[in-house]
């Protein structure tokens, strides 16, 4: 029996079931594979051969596997090296060890794409390799992808490569899901785009009130759903690979606990794979298009079957800054549905708490009720 289910309070808290884990784990994922687009991954003991080396991609040292080398740089908390970050946000994804750690999509298959030596996009140069990395996972045959990086604002003034990249993942049916963030006083792109599915965060309570681990005052129209963010146990990921060493990763002390919307946002990614793994018959032939409606009915399900904030729906419910059992309505026929970024007259179905399992066993939308998203990634910048 593994000895970390009790640390696993997060997997709980957005109802991801341990018999589903298990299933996967046995039984596996079918051809379903992920995109890990991040700063690499360092092989350790919670990320074994569902890592598809060879299938990765190094954009900062081409023709190199995409593991980083070296120690956290110093500077600012964010706007340094950060080589471990990748390894831990892949083990809240797909991470597993039989006696020490379970992610949340146990051994899901990922392409491990190393864009960054930290997770700010400053720079033009970082913003366009995140989106080459996009369109490298796209042709890869990647479902799903998973970005615990991004940038309030574009230098350029629109969504350059980056946005074009958002774009074509949309159109192709491909689930974006990209962190909120938690510095800069609003919410970060690639997530914020309004074809991408951005990811707030909330934290542990004993009560089960989950408050907001970082709020966004009137910009939370712009997260699609709340994942848990702190404390997230995880991978450490801190020791650079040794070969030669039976023992990396190997004992309990490999692995620690931290926080943030990065770690909320492979929880979202989990979810999205276990939507397409047990209702993939079903969406190919619900979705006759194809492409965009596979992205707005996951969408439309998350914010469906998510518990609802209190109050205006809005991340300051209650003046608690908190979360209650209050399930997020169903449209109802002909009724308007709230759009990314824009706010409903009662708040209804902006944002609420992911809860995977209502999400699985939820029926998929009728086509009529999906919303085709014509403000395009390359033209937003605000």
């Amino acid at each position: 029996m593994l000895t970390e289910y009790k640390r696993q309070w997060s997997h709980d808290a957005v109802n991801i079931l341990i018999s589903r884990q298990e299933e996967v784990i046995k039984n596996g994922w079918g051809d379903l594979k992920a995109a890990h687009i991040d700063t690499g991954i360092r092989p350790c003991a919670a990320l074994g051969n569902w890592v598809l080396w060879n299938e990765g991609l190094n954009l900062l040292a081409p023709g190199e596997l995409p593991i980083p080398q070296g120690a956290s740089g110093r500077g600012t908390p964010l706007d340094h090296p950060t080589p471990e970050h990748g390894t831990r946000t892949a083990s809240v994804l797909c991470g597993h060890h039989p006696e020490f750690f379970l992610g949340a999509a146990p051994c899901l298959p990922i392409i491990p794409i190393r864009a960054q030596a930290d997770v700010v996009l400053d720079s033009l140069d970082e913003q366009d390799r995140v989106g080459r990395a996009i369109l490298y996972a796209l042709n890869a045959g990647c479902k799903v992808i998973t970005i615990s990086m991004g940038v309030p604002l574009f230098l350029r003034g629109a969504g350059g490569l980056l946005g074009q990249a958002v774009d074509a993942a949309y159109e192709q049916g491909v689930i974006v899901c990209a962190a909120g963030g938690q510095e800069y006083g609003a919410v970060c792109y690639p997530g914020k785009f309004y074809r991408a599915i951005a990811v707030g965060g909330f934290t542990y309570d004993a009560g089960k009130r989950y408050p907001v681990y970082y709020p966004y005052g009137g910009m939370s129209s712009f997260i699609d759903v709340w994942g848990a963010a702190k404390p997230i146990f995880r991978a450490n990921g801190t020791k650079a690979f040794d070969p030669s060493s039976e023992q990396y990763g190997s004992s309990d002390g490999e692995y620690a606990k931290g926080d943030g919307t990065s770690y909320a946002t492979p929880l979202v990614a989990a979810a999205a794979a276990y939507w397409l793994h047990y209702k993939g018959v079903d969406i190919r032939s619900t979705y006759k298009l194809g492409g965009w409606q596979v992205v707005e009915a996951f969408r439309l399900l998350l914010k469906c079957t998510a518990v609802q904030t209190a109050g205006n729906g809005f991340a300051e419910p209650d003046g608690q800054n908190s979360f209650v059992d209050q399930r997020v309505r169903v449209p109802g026929k002909n009724e308007q549905i709230p759009r990314k970024g824009m706010d409903a007259p009662d708040g209804w179905g902006i944002s609420g708490r992911l809860n995977v399992e209502a999400l699985l066993t939820a029926k998929l939308p009728d086509p009529s009720l999906l919303h085709y998203e014509d403000r395009l990634a390359i033209n937003q910048h605000r």
